[in-house]
């Protein structure tokens, strides 16, 4: 269960989210990094899916890229399952 208070006026739904181990440990990372609620990391993470998902109905292909020392470009395709 998401447990952090939210700002007032902004809470339009609330859910129970039962997290695995490993979704834990994430969110718990994300929020420490970020200095946000886990409640924020996770309406960022469900936007972020979102739009993934959306492009990819378009055609669009995801990935990250880098430039390495050398000048080339790096490009790692993302697959989500």
């Amino acid at each position: 269960m998401v447990t952090s208070a939210p700002r007032a006026g902004l809470v339009s739904s609330r859910v129970t989210i039962g997290f695995n181990k490993t979704a834990t440990e994430c969110l718990d990372r994300l929020a420490d990094w970020l200095g946000q609620t886990k409640t924020d990391v996770t309406n960022k993470a469900v936007t972020l899916y979102e739009l993934i998902e959306s492009r990819k109905r378009e055609g669009w292909q995801i990935a990250f890229t880098r430039t390495r020392k050398d000048g080339s470009t790096e490009v790692q395709p993302i697959h989500i399952i």
